[in-house]
């Protein structure tokens, strides 16, 4: 996360707050990022998205490869409800993860072991993010889904973006304020 930023306050940015924390506290997600702990991992995760480029208006392949791994995370919809009870909302949102990585050399040309590195390392974290859901400090979390197969850059885009596979989560969280 940028440390640049203004502290989370609302229900948008402190949800956002308490993804970036669950996302980091996983074991599977510093593993990837090649982090220590925790804090380490926080500066692998980015908000709405990467940071602008060094030079001009576009990324070099060596600056995006150079921020590799990486997660994104935005908001994709957030609904405030009224409760029966006066005063009492609940309020749903729906947070976007994208997960990126650089394939390994040495898988660049074996596809299949390429993918079943990247649905494990994917699969896992989405299984730790799930133990932490409703702990202290960590999201209320209903639903984590990876509605569409995870992907890999195409033929033309590794020329400028370099040879990458994605993962894009939602995760729903549900909880009364």
């Amino acid at each position: 996360m940028d440390p640049n930023l203004d502290a989370s306050a609302g229900s948008i940015s402190l949800r956002l707050k308490y993804l970036a924390d669950t996302l980091a506290n996983c074991a599977a997600f510093q593993s990837l990022v090649g982090a220590a702990n925790a804090a380490e991992a926080l500066r692998h995760i980015w908000e709405d998205g990467l940071p602008a480029p060094t030079t001009g208006s576009q990324y070099t392949v060596s600056e995006l490869q150079g921020m590799l791994p990486y997660a994104l995370i935005w908001c994709e919809k957030i609904t405030h409800t009224h409760e029966a009870e006066p005063a009492s909302f609940m309020v749903d949102a729906e947070l976007a993860v994208q997960l990126v990585r650089a394939v390994p050399e040495e898988l660049r040309w074996d596809m299949h072991q390429a993918s079943r590195q990247w649905s494990n390392t994917v699969g896992t974290i989405m299984d730790q993010m799930r133990a932490q859901a409703s702990t202290a400090g960590r999201l209320s979390i209903a639903t984590i889904e990876m509605a569409e197969p995870h992907y890999r850059t195409m033929t033309e885009e590794e020329r400028s973006e370099g040879d990458q596979q994605f993962a894009d989560l939602i995760v729903t969280v549900m909880e009364g304020i």
